[in-house]
């Protein structure tokens, strides 16, 4: 599915001042790519994936995913449409405490869906197989955040959204999921990551500077 923003505005407003994120921004996001979004801190990366996910309304602008209006379907469209279609990763993912691993993924990826090899062969890209079996409360917060990158791809979505998903991690398990994710993308999802990780252009097809695009 080819993403477009048109004419997105977005502020966010407090008692003292009003800060301007996006003021008219228009983006397009190839489908079947690798799109790595950069910026300074505060140029709106995880604004973005929010307002891709519909986490994060618009002030004004429109969100399409191909035809479908995203911005303007009700709450529970929303959430059957990311369902659906959508893997997500957002800063602060976390899985069901009361699942294991594996149950988690299962969940994700639909009863039936993907073996049990199949599945420690995921975990295994992550570093994460011998953890198959554990519960969160058994895992580093390192740990989570790759089960909750594994859980993410499990049902091969169509579209797949990370905030910040190497954040964090040490440079092997960067490399770890940085390569999940190119595989991804090689095998035709579409892949938008925000990322301060410089080696991330390495692996990614297409890199959006957002602070070149507001300009």
């Amino acid at each position: 599915m080819l993403i477009r923003l048109e004419q997105i505005d977005k502020r966010y407003k407090t008692l003292r001042r009003t800060r301007e994120v996006f003021s008219g921004l228009n983006l397009t996001i190839d489908d079947g790519k690798f799109t790595l979004l950069k910026g300074e801190s505060g140029s709106g990366k995880s604004t973005l994936i929010n307002l891709l996910l519909g986490f994060t309304p618009a002030d004004s602008g429109k969100v399409y995913y191909e035809d479908t209006e995203f911005t303007g379907l009700d709450e529970s469209s929303k959430a059957a449409f990311r369902r659906e279609n959508i893997g997500v990763v957002t800063q602060d993912s976390s899985l069901i405490s009361y699942l294991t691993v594996d149950e988690n993924i299962v969940l994700a990826a639909g009863e039936g869906k993907l073996s049990r090899k199949e599945r420690e062969d995921l975990l295994d890209i992550v570093g994460l197989k011998d953890c198959i079996d554990a519960y969160p409360g058994e895992l580093s917060g390192g740990e989570i955040k790759r089960a909750a990158i594994a859980r993410a791809v499990a049902g091969n979505p169509h579209t797949i959204l990370m905030d910040e998903p190497t954040a964090n991690l040490d440079k092997e398990n960067v490399r770890r999921v940085l390569n999940l994710l190119r595989k991804k993308a090689a095998e035709g999802n579409t892949v938008i990551i925000s990322s301060h990780e410089e080696d991330a252009r390495e692996y990614a097809d297409v890199t959006v500077d957002l602070d070149l695009a507001k300009e």
